[in-house]
C-alpha cells in the first residue's frame, strides 16, 4: 500500500501503485513529465497524470481498478502494448466489478497509439473493460479532445462493460470484420455499456461500420450530442429496434439531402441548401444502407416560375412553392412526394 506519492521527470521501466482499497480518494498519485516504458498501473487511488508517456496492457496484473473521482490524465501519450506474434494490441482495461468500489477517470488532450510494429491489419480495441458491468458501482470514463491512431481496429469495445463519453475526439478504427465497428456498444443479461459521442470526428475511421450495436437487452444506450458529419456515419446492429436505445440530442450535417443509413430519430441538416429546398430531415425508418428520411424544415419558400420549381424527391413531402407562372403573386402549391398539387389537391 502507498500513501500519496508524486513522481516527476522520471524515466522508469514500470510504475505500479496499489493504495488502500477501502478509501481510494484518500490517496493521490501524481505522475508528471514521466515515461513508463513497460507499464503504468494504478489501483485504489486518485490519479493526476500529465505530460507523460506510458504503456498499458491487458495482462492479469495490468488492470486499473477503483480510481477515485477527480482522477485525470492530461496531455499524455498512452501506448497499447503490441504483440507481433499475434498481431494484436492489448487494450487499456479500466476495470469495474461489484467489489471494486467504482471507477472515475478523465482523459484530456491525450493521444492513444499502439506500440511499435502495429499496422492496418492489427486487431484489438484501444479501450475495453475486462469485466461485465451491471451498474452496481459508479463508473465513468471520459475522453475530452483525445486522438486515436488510425492503426487501431477499434477505438472502444463497450459491449456490456461500462459507461464512456467521447467529447471532441478523433475516433479511429479499421475493422471490416462483421460484428465489429470503430465503436462497439450493447448489452446482454443484466450487463450493459453506454457510450456518449459529442462533436466527434470520424474521418480517420475507415471501418465498414463506424458504430456496431449488440443490443441483446434494454439497458445499453448510445447517445449522439453536438454535431457530426453525416458522410462519416455508418452503423449496423445485431438485433431489432436499435432506435429504442439510441438517443439523439444533436444534429448530423450533410452537403445534400441524406440518402444513406440512419436510425429513427436522427436529424440531418443540409449545410447550404438552395432557397426553397429541404434544410433538415428526420429519419423515420432504420436502415444500414438506405434509411427513410422525411423533410421537417424547408429553407425558406421560393417564389418563382414553374420552370424554376425546386427539384425534390419523395422525402420532401409538404414542401411549398409560390408559382408565379400560375399566378403573378405566386400561387401556393405543395409537393406530395411525386408531383405538385394546389390547395384542392389537383395536379399543377
Amino acid at each position: 500500500m502507498l500513501p500519496s506519492a508524486a513522481f516527476r521527470d522520471c524515466v522508469i521501466d514500470s510504475l505500479e501503485f496499489t493504495a488502500y482499497e477501502a478509501a481510494p480518494a484518500a490517496q493521490t498519485i501524481v505522475v508528471d513529465r514521466c515515461v513508463a516504458v513497460a507499464k503504468l498501473v494504478v489501483r485504489a487511488a486518485r490519479l493526476r497524470a500529465c505530460n507523460s508517456t506510458f504503456t498499458v496492457g491487458s495482462g492479469n496484473n495490468e488492470y486499473w481498478v477503483s480510481l477515485a473521482p477527480g482522477s485525470v490524465v492530461e496531455a499524455c501519450t498512452i501506448v497499447n502494448r503490441y504483440d507481433a506474434g499475434t498481431d494484436e494490441i492489448s487494450p487499456f482495461y479500466p476495470r469495474s466489478q461489484a467489489s471494486d468500489g467504482g471507477f472515475h477517470l478523465d482523459f484530456v488532450h491525450c493521444r492513444f497509439e499502439p506500440g511499435a510494429g502495429a499496422s492496418a491489419t492489427t486487431t484489438g480495441p484501444a479501450i475495453k473493460n475486462n469485466a461485465t458491468y451491471s451498474g452496481s458501482q459508479p463508473y465513468l470514463v471520459r475522453f475530452v479532445c483525445c486522438g486515436f491512431s488510425a492503426l487501431y481496429q477499434q477505438t472502444i469495445n463497450a459491449y456490456a462493460n461500462g459507461i464512456y463519453e467521447f467529447i471532441g475526439c478523433h475516433i479511429a478504427g479499421h475493422a471490416t470484420t462483421p460484428g465489429v465497428g470503430a465503436i462497439n456498444v450493447g448489452g446482454y443479461g443484466s450487463y450493459f455499456g453506454k457510450v456518449t459521442l459529442r462533436d466527434c470526428d470520424f474521418s480517420a475511421a475507415t471501418a465498414t461500420y463506424k458504430v456496431y450495436y449488440n443490443n441483446s437487452n434494454a439497458l445499453w444506450a448510445l447517445t449522439w450530442q453536438g454535431a457530426h458529419r453525416y458522410a462519416e456515419y455508418s452503423a449496423a446492429y445485431a438485433a431489432a429496434n436499435p432506435d429504442l436505445y439510441t438517443h439523439f440530442a444533436g444534429i448530423f450535417v450533410a452537403d445534400a439531402m441524406p440518402t444513406g443509413p440512419g436510425i429513427k430519430g436522427m436529424r440531418v441538416r443540409v449545410a447550404n441548401p438552395a432557397p426553397g429546398a429541404g434544410e433538415e430531415y428526420a429519419c423515420t425508418a432504420n436502415g444500414t444502407s438506405t434509411a427513410t428520411f422525411r423533410l421537417v424544415r424547408q429553407f425558406g419558400i421560393k417564389k418563382d416560375s414553374t420552370a424554376n420549381r425546386p427539384s425534390l424527391t419523395s422525402a420532401d413531402i409538404g414542401a411549398l412553392h409560390l408559382d408565379t407562372t400560375l399566378d403573378a403573386d405566386g400561387k401556393p402549391i405543395w409537393w406530395n412526394g411525386t408531383g405538385w398539387v394546389d390547395a384542392s389537391g389537383g395536379a399543377v
